[in-house]
């Protein structure tokens, strides 16, 4: 039987899972909480389609966790997902470039006072 290689693309899909696992919940009781069906949970957990931000509001709503949290980690694997499999670099370079376009338009700043 041969091993699948870690997908960091796939990285929102495996958290997600191990957040209803971790719970002991069936993926029907998920769905339910984010309005859809059974089968469109299951391939954003196997990585194969991207979560709405209503969505991704259901699921913080329902896990109890931030939804800047959850946001996070659905783009960062979206990230990994566009650029990394073949070019890890490219997505570390995408996000510096991000954190430095953010500073150049005073974004960090804003970010700075809402904490």
């Amino acid at each position: 039987m041969a091993s699948e290689e870690p997908n960091p693309g796939n990285a929102f899909g495996t958290w997600l899972r191990e957040q209803r696992t971790q719970r002991g919940e069936p993926i029907r009781v998920v769905a339910a909480a984010a309005e859809m069906d059974q089968a469109a949970l299951s391939k954003i957990e196997l990585g194969k389609r991207w979560p709405t931000s209503e969505q991704v509001a259901a699921f913080a709503k329902h896990f109890g966790i931030e939804y800047r949290e959850v946001q996070k980690r659905m783009y960062a694997a979206r990230m990994w997902a566009e650029c990394g499999p073949d070019d890890p670099g490219l997505a570390v370079a995408v996000a510096e470039q991000v954190q430095e376009d953010a500073a150049e338009y005073g974004v960090n700043k804003s970010v700075r006072k809402k904490k």
